[in-house]
């Protein structure tokens, strides 16, 4: 008898114990997830249909506070940055002296798009500009250029974000590689808005 109900007390009780790990999983997972979202949406930008792009609260613009900072040091601080990151050609920065710079970056083979038959691959012409004034940065919102198939450039290229159903009628397409496609666009944009603003320079030690 004493096994006997020492059997169903396990078969009654390990189930629960699974589902209690499972959920407490669960709930961890979710507050993960919100804890990422969270800081994505806040401190960066999200890629809308028309390949340009807004901050969670739709504004065309970030506001990045540096305190005891003058407009010629946040000037001369970025520009330092673009400088070192060796991303940027001469030609492609445009320069207000202590007031603006506007930037053409291009991303190669960042998009890869796979069917049956052909593999197609697009390199991304991308604009940023930045803003200064006394203890602040603006930067517009990046957006998308063109895209560049081989030696072949797309100026805009809202048909090819057609044809790969990236965005279908204004809304989010939902195959995966239009999935990926939408991931990857925002990561760069935002990686290169981000790179060029939390830029540290370690020196030449």
């Amino acid at each position: 008898i004493i096994r006997n109900n020492a059997i169903q007390l396990l078969e009654y009780k390990f189930p629960c114990l699974i589902i209690k790990i499972m959920l407490r999983f669960f709930i961890l997972n979710i507050f993960i997830l919100l804890g990422i979202c969270a800081y994505s949406q806040e401190q960066g930008f999200i890629l809308q249909p028309d390949l340009t792009t807004k901050t969670i609260d739709g504004h065309d613009y970030l506001i990045v506070s540096r305190d005891s900072l003058s407009a010629e040091d946040l000037y001369n601080q970025t520009l330092s940055a673009i400088m070192s990151l060796q991303k940027y050609s001469n030609e492609s920065i445009i320069c207000k002296e202590n007031e603006s710079i506007i930037l053409e970056g291009f991303s190669p083979e960042a998009l890869i798009f796979k069917d049956m038959i052909v593999t197609q691959y697009y390199g991304l012409h991308y604009w940023l500009k930045f803003e200064f004034k006394d203890n602040r940065i603006r930067v517009s919102a990046p957006k998308i250029k063109a895209f560049q198939m081989g030696a072949h450039k797309v100026e805009g290229g809202l048909h090819i974000v057609k044809n790969h159903k990236i965005f279908v009628k204004g809304k989010p397409g939902k195959g995966k590689q239009a999935t990926k496609a939408r991931e990857t666009i925002t990561s760069l944009l935002n990686k290169a808005v981000f790179d060029i603003i939390e830029y540290k320079n370690e020196g030449d030690w």
